[in-house]
């Protein structure tokens, strides 16, 4: 079996990155730690909107069936319907 040279430069790459990762696994976690912490308002109100949306859909397709003919109406009918979804 021949060895190549980058399989070899491979094998000592990975070897130095785990020894590192492995040396530094304190400051590892507080960087996740940190960056988690950060991004779970942004998860929350992504998780938030995504229901707002669903319940604001039903009564968008309510709002206009019982409105069909008035066109001023019709243009409120978001406003309206978001409004609705934050109360329900």
């Amino acid at each position: 079996m021949k060895f190549e040279k980058k399989y070899i430069l491979y094998l000592v790459v990975t070897f130095i990155l785990c020894y590192a990762i492995l040396a530094n696994w304190e400051n590892g976690t507080d960087i996740v730690r940190t960056i988690y912490k950060t991004s779970l308002p942004f998860l929350y109100g992504a998780a938030g909107a995504y229901i707002v949306n669903i319940v604001m859909s039903a009564y968008e397709k309510a709002y206009v069936y019982a409105f069909k003919g008035s066109l001023l109406v019709l243009k409120v009918k978001r406003g309206i319907c978001m409004l609705l979804a934050y109360l329900t």
